[in-house]
């Protein structure tokens, strides 16, 4: 269960410009537009994976870092992917409950 989305009234949507792959698992993340979701994976610890739907087919989860940065974003509420370097492209989430940030391999 997501503890992120009931308090947006509309999904934060990101767009990949490039094919990617989550290093932890292979899941392929083709380009194109997606919906992000972030999940609390254990109430123990700040274990979050932010999920990438197409429709309501999850394509990839992929675990990310809590962090307190808010990357010069303007909202509270963003979600963005930019180029990290040569090698990954690092997708940043914030919310009014967590910011977060994670990597993905390109391919």
């Amino acid at each position: 269960m997501s503890i992120f989305m009931e308090t947006l009234k509309e999904p934060l949507t990101v767009c990949f410009s490039q094919n990617a792959y989550v290093q932890e698992t292979g899941e392929k993340i083709p380009m194109g537009y997606y919906k992000l979701e972030a999940q609390k994976v254990n109430e123990d610890n700040n274990l979050y994976y932010i999920h990438l739907f197409q429709g309501h087919k999850l394509i990839a989860k992929v675990p990310s870092n809590v962090t307190d940065n808010d990357f010069g974003m303007e909202t509270i509420n963003f979600a963005k992917v930019i180029p990290y370097d040569e090698k990954y492209l690092k997708i940043i989430y914030g919310s009014l409950k967590v910011n977060l940030e994670a990597k993905v391999i390109l391919e």
